[in-house]
């Protein structure tokens, strides 16, 4: 059984303590019932990979995550608010992925990745941004992040269908017949052409995940049941 989870933005101030909460029962589910976690990103508001420092707010939710990773395999797809993740994953035994992942043929991304020409991530991972980056005390890093992160996040809180340019990018470049993604925050799917987009919504107003098992994908909100399932 794969357990699908996106866009919990720890950090963002919105609730944490009630959402991190839910979000360790939730792993403690994963690790009882799962063969894998697929964390499709922006699991944190910000994440950036300082040499020497962690964010304090993330540690809860990071203990967790690794304490999975030492009986389940966890796959880590970094989107938009946490593309600098590297190393500090791996060495707790996280695999990370910087765009898509496919298993059993089905792929799966973040989301904002799904976009042709020049992307937004393509910019924020240039090596002088992030050199320059590095010399910002990590305290005035994580204020700016903020800043922009609120920004961002807003522009697809309230998407009532998956957006054209990413089934233009699914139908031109992905072969899979199943892409499951997050960013959108809203858990929905559609079809076109034999192809279909699943979003398994977010963990920050919604708590839903995806489930893949037995051949079908559903969508579950925590505590709450089955918000809808489709036959791969």
């Amino acid at each position: 059984m794969i357990f699908v989870v996106s866009d919990a933005h720890f950090g963002s101030g919105e609730g944490q303590e009630e959402r991190e909460e839910l979000f360790i029962e939730f792993l403690d589910m994963v690790e009882r019932e799962g063969s894998k976690l697929i964390l499709l990103g922006d699991i944190f508001d910000f994440w950036f990979e300082y040499r020497h420092y962690i964010n304090a707010h993330y540690w809860r939710v990071l203990d967790g995550i690794f304490h999975v990773a030492r009986k389940v395999p966890v796959v880590y797809l970094a989107g938009n608010h946490d593309l600098w993740i590297g190393d500090f994953f791996r060495r707790h035994g996280v695999e990370v992925v910087r765009d898509m992942y496919t298993v059993d043929g089905i792929a799966f991304a973040h989301g904002d990745n799904l976009k042709f020409g020049l992307r937004t991530r393509d910019i924020l991972l240039n090596p002088v941004l992030v050199r320059m980056f590095y010399v910002i005390h990590p305290d005035l890093g994580y204020a700016i992040a903020r800043f922009v992160s609120d920004t961002s996040r807003g522009r697809n809180e309230d998407v009532e269908r998956i957006p054209e340019w990413m089934w233009k990018y699914v139908s031109g470049r992905v072969n899979a017949r199943t892409v499951v993604v997050g960013h959108l925050h809203v858990p929905m799917w559609e079809e076109r052409e034999g192809k279909r987009i699943v979003c398994v919504g977010d963990w920050m107003r919604r708590f839903t995940y995806g489930v893949i098992s037995d051949g079908i994908i559903r969508v579950m909100k925590y505590g709450g049941g089955e918000v809808f399932s489709i036959p791969l």
